[in-house]
Parts: C-alpha cells; structure tokens; sequence
C-alpha cells in the first residue's frame, strides 16, 4: 500500500449512513507521505490530538523520536493511540510511506473494546502489546490489500461490527460530547467527581482537560485547511477571549506562541 494508484493521497471517509458504527468511528482517512525533494530526509511533530485512533503504516519504515529524551522509539506497524495532550513524538523520513488511521468519536474506542482509556492517554502503544478481540494481523492484510475508499471502509466497518456483536462497553458521555456541546451552557446530570471518573475511564483526560484540547486541536485542523487565516480570526471563531487566551493555550499544548507555529511542521 506505498503507492496505492487508486486513491487519492490524502482520502478522507466516514462511516456508511446507516452503520451502527457512526456514533463510534469518527472517520477513516488514507494517506500517502511523500518528500518535498528524494534526497533529504524530512521530519514532522506529532501534534496534540482529542481523537484516539488505531494506526496501520506501510512502506517504507520511518523513525519516531521522543522529543522529550532525543531517543528512537521503536517503529511500530500498527498501534492504537490515546489522546495527546502534549506533542510528544517527532517523525523523520526519508522515503515515501502510507497510512490508515481509524480515528474515533470521543468515547468510541472505550466503547469498542472497552479499554481503560487514562492508561492510553498521551501513549503509542503496539496492538500487540494489546488483548483486542479481533485478529489485528488479519486486518492489516485485509487493508493493505484494498483498492479503493468502499473497500477500505468496508473491510473496517465488518471488522469492527463483528466486535458490537458482543456485549460492548457501554457509554455513560456519549450523549454529551457531540461537536456542538457546550459544556458551560449544557448540564451532565453527574456530580463533578462522577464526571472527573468517567471522562478518565472513556476517555482519559478530565472534562476541562478534554473541552481545551478538543477545540485546540480543531483550531489547526482549520488553520491547515486555510492557512491565510490569521489566528485572531480563529481565535474568535473557536471561542477564545481573546489573543492572550489563545497564546496560552498554545503555550499549554505546544510550548511555542502562535508566532513561531508552521503548519509545515506538523504532522496533521
């Protein structure tokens, strides 16, 4: 799947309508890695993230250095992801790669397999390190051998629906976490320690934790898809008071001032 002639580089797809997986999967998205120039290697940050995700690459490997500690984590082919809070890992390249990353809705993941979701928050841990009730190298195969956008979705959606066929975990949040929840205009009828609990059961941050980083990481989401937006324009559309409330959440999430942010710098 290096080079797959069928899809375009960058795919992104949801759900089918009608799977009972729309309320569990946010999106399946393909893409293909490519250096700017063959003779240099390229590096990218692994940004702060909401949304967890299961990972497939292919290709070539690439190498992932803790930021932190300057050292090489191991490559891994497939692992599930937690949310990141802070930019953790880079990535360095330099051949041509592809991606499947299986990204979920907030507490999709727990609600798929049930998962302790605090123990993966801000970690990258191998699906073989993980007790996952299906067969994680038969999936890989199965992916790496689609041709085109129904056939991936197809190959995910069966996958994972044979697991809802089994009792699943059942969420207690999910009813709050839609895009256009407000939790300060919104009540969840849970007292402020049941809430503390259940977020870091179902989805690994505390409630605060989790608006703030949710509309961070939508704020780049945006910022990539147009980068002529000045951040004070973004700023306002994403709910923050004002230029220093967004230079401090930068700060949180990022340790830089939006000044010295380049989009091209980040894996996103």
């Amino acid at each position: 799947m290096e080079q797959n002639k069928f899809m375009p580089k960058n795919t992104f797809i949801k759900s089918s309508v009608n799977s009972s997986l729309n309320g569990l999967i946010d999106s399946v998205v393909f893409r293909t890695v490519e250096l700017a120039q063959s003779d240099l290697c390229e590096w990218k940050i692994v940004p702060p993230n909401h949304l967890t995700s299961l990972d497939f690459f292919f290709g070539h490997p690439f190498k992932t250095i803790d930021l932190n500690e300057g050292k090489e984590v191991p490559y891994k082919a497939t692992a599930i992801r937690g949310c990141r809070i802070l930019a953790k890992n880079s990535i360095a390249y330099n051949h041509t790669f592809s991606s499947v990353s299986i990204k979920f809705t907030p507490t999709g993941l727990y609600s798929i397999l049930g998962l302790d979701m605090e123990k993966l928050t801000n970690a990258d841990i191998p699906c073989g390190q993980l007790k996952l009730p299906f067969d994680i190298n038969k999936l890989y195969k199965a992916i790496e051998q689609t041709t085109n956008q129904e056939s991936l979705i197809s190959v995910v959606e069966t996958t994972f629906q044979s697991v809802l066929d089994r009792p699943p975990a059942k969420s207690r949040l999910s009813d709050f976490l839609s895009d256009d929840f407000n939790s300060d205009n919104q009540q969840i009828f849970l007292s402020a320690r049941q809430q503390q609990r259940l977020f870091k059961k179902e989805i690994g941050l505390s409630p605060k934790t989790f608006y703030n980083l949710r509309r961070f990481s939508n704020l780049l989401r945006a910022k990539k898809q147009d980068r002529n937006l000045s951040w004070t324009s973004l700023a306002h559309e994403f709910g923050y008071f004002d230029q220093a409330h967004l230079i401090k959440a930068f700060y949180f999430f990022l340790g830089i001032a939006p000044s010295l942010f380049r989009i091209e710098n980040f894996a996103l």
